[in-house]
């Protein structure tokens, strides 16, 4: 792989690109700098990772339509050619032939897909990782959960203690609890009960794609079940069912059954959020539930906030409350918090404008 790669200004001085969070413009140069030859690279997830950067950027650049992905993971990046010329001696062609027989080249020399294959996207560009949460039976607030329990015990892999949170009140990265698939999601695994166990992030990146065997599954299932039993689960405006059982799940179907090894019975999950509806990004109450914003109430702060990045603020509101737990706010309470939140960003936002406008008629003053 070259150490040197170029990029165009025609693409990153673009508006469509500026107005992208700093985190994703930053995750596209380091994808860009890793991709092969023809543009292509099969770990950006693992990138993505390194880097700090959040699933949303990785989504917000295959919507801007900066990177192109496949349903076997690999991405391409889009403009590739338009950021790069190889001369043919010193250019190693790509090993994904498949997915760049997919592609065609535009005129100004961007990538893609055929117009046979135009009409896949909604196939291709949902992983196989998103398909198997979605296919799941466990609450969105499982991983939490779950994470939650396990904190303070060893990790199963390397024998370290995982940590959500260090005694200095700093989020120890390389050690916080991750969710680990013993047969992996890219091989045909479920995210469910009995395929799932808990691991430190370290480990987590080291062993990626590989099968890893059962670690910690049955403990994973015994917390699991203690936790629905205590009843820690309690309902929310949208999604969250109350105490479920260990054999069954409140509600006249009893829906939520889920068996999972020799009469160990998994969680309750709770109603899917209405269709219409998806979920973003979830705030701890004062009572350690998760309260749900969703994408439609982002675009509409979106709308009211111009001069504010609400997704990166949402996050921000996400770590403040994770760290200051005394300080977490009520179910009645949570709404008024971020929307004041928002309003003291926008404020800074126009202040901001104020001073660089103050500034330039000054200069013109001279």
């Amino acid at each position: 792989m070259a150490e040197r790669r170029m990029f165009s200004k025609t693409i990153v001085d673009s508006d469509a690109f500026l107005e992208m969070p700093l985190s994703t413009q930053a995750l596209y140069f380091h994808l860009s700098m890793r991709a092969d030859d023809d543009g292509f690279l099969n770990n950006a997830r693992k990138i993505q990772r390194i880097i700090g950067a959040s699933d949303d950027d990785l989504k917000l650049l295959v919507a801007k339509k900066f990177i192109i992905p496949f349903e076997t993971g690999v991405i391409v990046i889009k403009h590739w050619k338009i950021h790069n010329y190889i001369r043919g001696d010193r250019k190693k062609n790509t090993v994904y032939s498949e997915e760049l027989s997919m592609l065609e080249e535009k005129d100004n020399g961007a990538y893609e897909l055929r117009n046979d294959l135009a009409e896949i996207p909604e196939e291709n560009c949902e992983t196989k990782r998103q398909k198997a949460y979605k296919e799941s039976r466990l609450p969105y607030s499982f991983e939490y959960k779950i994470k939650e329990a396990f904190t303070g015990e060893a990790c199963p892999v390397c024998g370290f203690k995982m940590q959500m949170i260090a005694e200095d009140g700093i989020i120890s990265k390389n050690r916080i609890p991750t969710i680990q698939h013993n047969i992996p999601i890219s091989k045909g695994g479920k995210h469910e009960l009995g395929n799932i166990s808990v691991i430190c992030k370290e480990c987590n990146i080291s062993i990626r794609d590989n099968e890893t065997g059962e670690l910690n599954s049955r403990e994973v299932m015994e917390k699991w079940d203690k936790i629905c039993m205590a009843g820690k689960l309690q309902t929310s405006d949208s999604h969250l069912s109350v105490g479920c059982r260990s054999s069954d799940c409140i509600g006249k179907d009893s829906i939520g059954k889920v068996s999972i090894v020799e009469g160990s019975i998994s969680s309750c999950p709770e109603p899917e959020p209405a269709p219409d509806r998806i979920p973003a990004i979830a705030l701890t109450l004062n009572d350690k539930t998760e309260y749900w914003i969703y994408e439609d109430q982002v675009n509409e702060w979106t709308e009211l906030f111009p001069a504010v990045d609400v997704m990166q603020e949402l996050r921000k509101m996400k770590s403040w409350l994770d760290s200051n737990t005394s300080r977490r706010k009520t179910k009645r309470g949570i709404l008024r918090f971020v929307n004041g939140w928002l309003s003291k960003e926008q404020d800074k936002g126009r202040t901001q404008r104020r001073t660089d406008v103050d500034r330039v008629s000054e200069v013109d003053g001279w």
